[in-house]
């Protein structure tokens, strides 16, 4: 798999605040990423991480105000498509796949951004078209490589197992060669056997280089194991924001996010709650 083109640049935001109705789902948060970092995004039930990812990829628009920044271009002027062009990939916490395609259809369409050729060259420049389609598909058949899925590429989404779509809707993210990677909970409904496996993808999507990753998780040890950084959010704001170790083994950090029968730093399988 090759590293995205361009490389990540410096992600930020600043104030962003998000509202439904009158009720505050995201307010005044504001933090800087550097590139290559992953960053988890934590915190209890409610506290707003999907909501922070859905703000940074376009989906609540409309309900945001606040800057966001990647690599000096503003966000949050873009409509959702522009940020995919631009480098923004979204995977989400429950894949939604076409059901009735294969895998490897699935993951192709990941990369509509990324065609050279428009409605005209398919009529008069085919073998053009032919080549450009010949290397999506090389490209996408190598993202499921390194995913652990080629022997799925032919198989209907709707018969592959939970774990499975998981990492088919990264490898759909990928397609679009991004340098910023938004996780929503990629190890939601996994056994632990799975949780080892996508802790290893993700620690060999950060070898690679050239992305950063901001992670929604619940799961303390994949935290612990693979992120640079952790943003902790509790109704809405920013309660912790630094480097990963020294916000996890923070006292006051663990007592905000689960309360006082925190399991010590140390402990296996520790999930916020």
């Amino acid at each position: 798999m090759s590293a995205p083109e361009g490389g990540p640049g410096r992600f930020e935001v600043d104030r962003l605040t998000v509202t439904f109705g009158g009720v505050r789902a995201l307010s005044e948060v504001s933090t800087v990423v550097p590139p290559g970092e992953l960053v988890a995004v934590v915190g209890p039930n409610g506290a707003g991480k999907s909501t922070l990812l859905n703000a940074v990829s376009g989906l609540v628009r409309r309900q945001s105000s606040g800057a966001i920044r990647y690599g000096g271009k503003a966000l949050h002027t873009m409509p959702a498509a522009r940020r995919a062009v631009l480098g923004i990939g979204r995977s989400f916490q429950h894949p939604p796949l076409v059901e009735r395609l294969t895998v490897l259809d699935n993951v192709l369409a990941g990369g509509f951004g990324g065609r050279d050729y428009g409605v005209l060259a398919q009529l008069a420049r085919w073998g053009k078209v032919a080549r450009s389609e010949r290397a999506r598909e090389e490209q996408a058949r190598s993202y499921l490589d390194f995913l652990g899925l080629s022997e799925l590429a032919g198989a209907p989404a709707q018969g592959i197992a939970y774990g499975q779509r998981k990492l088919v809707d990264i490898a759909r993210a990928l397609m679009g060669r991004p340098t910023l990677l938004l996780l929503d909970e990629p190890t939601s409904g996994l056994g632990r056997a799975e949780h080892a496996a996508m802790a290893d993808v993700l620690r060999r999507l950060m070898e690679r280089g050239g992305i950063t990753i901001l992670m929604v998780e619940h799961h303390m040890d994949l935290v612990r194991e693979t992120a640079t950084r952790v943003l902790g959010l509790q109704a809405g704001q920013v309660i912790a924001d630094g480097p990963a170790r020294e916000v996890l083994d923070s006292a006051e950090f663990r007592a905000s996010l689960v309360g006082a029968t925190a399991t010590p730093p140390a402990t296996r399988g520790e999930t916020a709650q």
